[in-house]
């Protein structure tokens, strides 16, 4: 495993959030500034913990840091918010019995490294299916893997809480194979009608070895390319953006479908659409929850939706949770979409029988609690 090092790095201001706003330290705010203000809240949260007398709290804030840092995709931040958090220790007034909290984030963040290490030949990961619908038969249409981790201790863990540490210790490859594997063979037992859509780590973007990956395991299967689809994230975690052209070009040369994920609420552009060769949006889901109270959000969905049908891309709104949204995006021309409004993610045998019964109209009863994160 990566060991980690104990020096705080310095940081592009336009990249790292404000994560000493919580705290109101202008020293942390001079050097941490710039990055999404939601981070605050973030460190709230922990700071909120952190004041339980529960020996817990340091797990949590660990996994919530962790969480975190996996959404810019930078081993420097994560060690940033480790740093962070062990000032929390220092300069606040927490009680002294959590003085230790520093120390005992690092020996998690060691026993999760090892503990993940040894996962994967432990049978621990498992796959769960996100469906998405047609809104026109209330059919599935295809369904998004999730990978979690079902840890011994610390119960089902989202892909968030681990993906980080699998990038940084360098078994995201091993692991992506795995998914990729179990989910094509798990797919194979659905009607043909019905997709399978795979997010592909940045990791893996500009992998000489991703194509390959792909073939063995649909030709291992059995499982057809035109039924596979790879979503992948906003260009500024893609790094090589010319290897990544070419492995997509490649990949959409066997049939395999290319989805462009959070749409509208990352840093996809119009021209990203034109030089990748993908065949499906994703509209986010920050303005999906935003079309039944923001006409102005409405509207930015609408023009979405006509540009994606109108040259020939699949539009998919994800984060549909209630009547009311679905309603107003069926009528912006919103054909296909998902959430918890009609499916909570699903094992592989649930969605198998979903699709395969006559009476499965819905993909899921309505408004069911939401109990899994993506």
């Amino acid at each position: 495993m990566t060991g980690r090092a104990r020096n705080n790095p310095q940081f592009d201001r336009a990249q790292l959030a404000m994560l000493g706003e919580a705290l109101g330290r202008d020293e942390l705010r001079s050097v941490l500034s710039g990055l999404l203000a939601e981070i605050a809240a973030i460190m709230r949260r922990i700071e909120t913990s952190l004041g339980q007398d529960d020996r817990d709290a340091a797990s949590r804030a660990c996994l919530v840091l962790r969480s975190t840092a996996s959404n810019f995709g930078a081993a420097r931040l994560a060690a940033a918010c480790r740093d962070f958090a062990g000032g929390i220790v220092r300069e606040t007034s927490v009680p002294a019995r959590l003085a230790e909290l520093s120390d005992t984030i690092d020996k998690t963040l060691v026993a999760l490294d090892l503990e993940l290490g040894d996962a994967l030949h432990k049978d621990e990961f498992a796959l769960l299916y996100q469906p998405w619908l047609d809104v026109g038969t209330r059919r599935i249409a295809g369904c998004e893997a999730l990978v979690r981790w079902r840890h011994p201790t610390r119960g089902l863990l989202s892909a968030m809480q681990f993906i980080p540490m699998a990038e940084e210790s360098g078994m995201i490859a091993q692991l992506s194979g795995w998914v990729l594997r179990r989910a094509c063979a798990d797919a194979t037992n659905w009607p043909a009608g019905v997709r399978l859509s795979i997010n592909l780590s940045p990791e893996q973007y500009a992998s000489d070895f991703l194509c390959g990956a792909v073939v063995d395991a649909l030709d291992f299967t059995g499982f057809a390319a035109e039924r596979l689809e790879f979503e992948i994230v906003d260009p500024l975690t893609t790094g090589d953006l010319r290897k990544l052209k070419l492995n997509l070009d490649e990949l959409a040369g066997c049939g395999i479908g290319i989805t462009l994920d959070r749409f509208g609420g990352s840093q996809w552009s119009l021209n990203d659409i034109r030089e990748l060769p993908c065949t499906r949006i994703k509209i986010d889901k920050s303005l999906v929850a935003a079309v039944t109270t923001s006409a102005r959000d409405a509207r930015i969905v609408a023009t979405l939706v006509a540009l994606a049908l109108g040259i020939g891309l699949a539009v998919t709104a994800e984060g549909v949770e209630t009547a009311e949204q679905a309603e107003v995006l069926r009528g912006l021309g919103c054909t296909e979409m998902q959430g918890f409004l009609f499916s909570r993610p699903r094992t592989a045998v649930e969605v198998e029988a979903d699709t395969r019964s006559k009476e499965s109209r819905q993909a899921g009863r309505v408004g069911e609690p939401a109990t899994h994160e993506n």
